[in-house]
């Protein structure tokens, strides 16, 4: 059933992905066409214009696909299980974690497809149709000239940190969801003005983590805070000592991460199925 309800997301929006992906991959190629234009008409000042009009119109179009993800997955939730489709959804013959987690891991999916159109058509924009292709092949060469500059336990550190950033990548689209699943619970909670509890809930929700992530990293990432002391007094810091401590303050962002979208996750599901108020 979950695969089903995971389709049924999917299908949901795929034309709105699927014409902005298209307009995008028009300009681009047009973008492309005119740049290799106007290198060959020189000081053709039509040809800048359009050059430059669909530089503009590319990057706005880029904006709005990364944005989209979220604005979408956004209305999707709420009209589907806070406005009148709720009583609908919330009887069909699934767990209330199967609807939420279906309608999480839709939004992986389009923010993987969404990386993907925007990495192909940067690269048809800029004339590097397979930049990408190449940076991965690029990697071993890369690996060789950081162990050269760190030496090993430097690269080391270095690459524990890469790490840890790819993990808080992947982490952070489900976070941000879930935040917003768990205000609209909240919301779902009032009787009367449920989407503008639900936007103060958010803000809420966010000052508190935020209060909460600030004092936690005061007392956890004290070395930090004496390896700036120590940079001010010294000439450099050592990369190995460097390195240790960035990973020390993405490894708590990590914990942090996970336990912030475990609770909101845990939270919004209660009440979705144990104190559901529809409008």
């Amino acid at each position: 059933m979950l695969r089903k309800l995971i389709k049924y997301e999917i299908l949901a929006d795929y034309k709105k992905y699927g014409a902005t992906f298209a307009a995008m991959l028009l300009v681009s190629c047009l973008l492309l066409f005119f740049d290799k234009m106007t290198s060959w008409i020189n000081n053709n000042l039509f040809m800048k214009l359009i050059t430059g009009v669909l530089g503009a119109l590319f990057m706005a179009l880029v904006v709005v696909v990364c944005s989209m993800v979220m604005v979408f997955a956004t209305m999707r939730f709420y009209k589907n299980l806070v406005r009148d489709e709720g009583y609908l959804m919330h009887t069909l013959p699934v767990p209330t974690w199967m609807l939420i987690v279906s309608k999480l891991i839709a939004v992986y999916i389009w923010t993987i497809l969404v990386a993907f159109a925007v990495g192909i058509c940067s690269g048809i924009a800029f004339g590097e149709p397979f930049w990408l292709f190449e940076m991965i092949g690029s990697i071993p060469e890369v690996i060789t000239e950081a162990r050269e500059i760190f030496g090993d336990g430097g690269y080391n550190q270095l690459r524990t940190f890469i790490i840890y950033m790819g993990i808080f990548f992947v982490l952070l689209p489900a976070m941000g969801m879930l935040h917003i699943y768990f205000s609209f619970a909240l919301g779902n909670l009032f009787n009367r003005h449920k989407l503008g509890m639900s936007v103060l809930m958010f803000f809420v929700v966010y000052i508190a983590e935020q209060i909460i992530s600030s004092v936690f990293m005061m007392f956890v990432s004290s070395d930090i805070m004496r390896s700036v002391m120590d940079s001010q007094t010294s000439t450099a810091i050592p990369d190995e000592r460097m390195f240790g401590y960035m990973n020390e303050a993405m490894l708590v962002s990590i914990i942090f991460s996970v336990i912030f979208s475990v609770g909101y996750y845990i939270a919004a599901e209660r009440i979705f199925a144990k104190k559901l108020n529809l409008e």
